[in-house]
């Protein structure tokens, strides 16, 4: 390396899965840092040992009993910064990541261009570090470098060798604890039922205040302002970013659709639930980019504006499939979205569209006692497969009896009947909530698009 040349930064992920984040370390070597993973404990701790990283990243859920104790070790060998992250968006997962103790931290989805704003907020921090302090620092660091020189390596082999023993140690203690039995896994799984079901009361009831507070004037043009404002300062070169390193390192084909419209590989809904808007994003591009980088810069930028706005969960973020094959999508964006911004790279459209939408309707409703979501019977389609089991509900003997399995039609002759009979809604376990609000999500953009063909012919 010439002396003109900068080193390239170091980065270090301990990974619960040696399969987790390929696509993020690519995206990082292709923006000059200098990459290693490694998911098994004791290798991670001696490749840690053995590259000096300037950062090191986390999993914050590794299956390892002993991940707590490995940022005390690697703060006693070298001098890094640890970040912890998370993959899981289990809200015993995310309590864990809070209560870390860390300053910076990454919540899921983990990506590129997060793992990037992450390293670049903490340099920054660094280098607001006063002139004096730095000073000292340095003054301080010379002279412990004066005693610990000669013996830096042999420190840092005898602090690992002590740790893997304990680790060993710890390991051989609880190969004696008693396996959990088969009442105690189905009394585990009932508790995350419940742990579910909490949540879901907990967002039916913001839900609901905020329909008494949030009007039918969709979004506010400040608001939008705001919006487009960040978007145009940052979000929109980080979309640009994501997506020519997405064509360097792919070779896919952007299409047209019969009408030469284009066609969208990529249909991302967001759900969005704040204090001064509710609504669905959506994404729509001709390129399969992955969906955790889209939500990690879709997020902040949400984030920054929308108050009291949570973290995206997993129900939150999926892709949809909409019937727009008589219709332009841009033009259907264009008539419908409260806010609408276009993005083309090498030919590449990206969409990205804000629809209002009455919180109410975002509500999963909770049926508390059986754990059982409600599905209206005015957003199920007929004659196409259901990718939930649907339950009619006998309130006179107090139970549910399956009426349709997952992935069966309701027939049309089926729904006739149960609307002759009063019959409003149909009941879907809590196991079902993902695919529930993808459900009602593809229900109301299809049945908008639906409405643009009426009035188009």
């Amino acid at each position: 390396m010439s002396e003109s040349e900068t080193p390239k930064t170091r980065l270090f992920f301990f990974k619960a899965n040696a399969f987790d984040l390929k696509a993020v370390e690519t995206y990082l070597t292709k923006r000059d840092y200098d990459v290693q993973s490694e998911s098994d404990l004791k290798q991670a701790l001696i490749k840690i040992l053995e590259f000096e990283p300037a950062f090191v990243f986390i999993a914050w859920d590794h299956p390892h009993e002993r991940i707590r104790s490995v940022p005390k070790f690697i703060n006693q060998s070298l001098m890094t910064t640890i970040v912890p992250y998370i993959q899981s968006s289990s809200r015993e997962q995310l309590r864990h990541l809070e209560n870390s103790g860390f300053s910076c931290k990454l919540f899921p989805p983990v990506s590129g261009p997060a793992v990037i704003r992450t390293i670049l907020k903490i340099e920054k921090e660094q280098k607001q570090v006063s002139p004096e302090i730095q000073k000292s620092a340095a003054t301080s660091d010379q002279e412990s470098q004066v005693t610990m020189v000669s013996g830096t390596i042999s420190k840092k082999s005898e602090n690992l060798q002590s740790f893997l023993d304990d680790v060993d140690k710890h390991a051989v203690q609880l190969s004696a604890l008693p396996t959990a039995s088969t009442e105690d896994k189905k009394s585990q799984i009932h508790i995350q039922k419940g742990t579910r079901g909490d949540l879901i009361k907990y967002n039916k009831t913001k839900l609901t205040s905020l329909h008494t507070t949030l009007t039918s004037e969709g979004l506010k043009s400040e608001l939008k302002t705001a919006l487009q404002q960040e978007f145009e300062n940052n979000v929109k070169n980080q979309i640009v970013d994501l997506t020519q390193t997405h064509l360097e390192t792919e070779t896919e084909i952007i299409s047209l659709n019969n009408a030469g419209t284009p066609f969208y590989k990529k249909l991302l809904c967001l759900v969005v639930q704040s204090d001064n808007w509710c609504g669905y994003l959506l994404l729509a591009s001709q390129l399969r980019i992955n969906n955790s980088d889209y939500q990690s810069i879709l997020q902040s930028w949400l984030q920054n504006q929308f108050i009291n706005m949570p973290e995206i969960s997993e129900s939150d973020c999926f892709e949809v499939h909409l019937d727009y094959r008589e219709v332009n999508l841009k033009d259907f964006a264009k008539a419908n979205a409260d806010y609408l911004e276009i993005i083309n790279v090498e030919k590449n459209e990206i969409l990205i569209s804000f629809f209002s939408i009455d919180p109410k309707y975002l509500i999963l409703e909770l049926s508390e006692t059986y754990e059982m979501l409600e599905v209206p019977l005015d957003i199920i389609e007929t004659e196409k497969k259901i990718p939930m089991s649907l339950f009619l509900h006998l309130p006179d003997n107090k139970k549910y009896i399956l009426y349709t399995p997952s992935h069966q039609m309701l027939s049309t002759q089926q729904k006739v009947k149960l609307a002759e009979k009063s019959i409003t809604k149909l009941y879907t376990p809590i196991d079902f909530e993902n695919e529930l609000q993808k459900y009602k999500a593809e229900s109301y953009l299809n049945e908008s698009i639906r409405k643009l063909k009426k009035v188009s012919l």
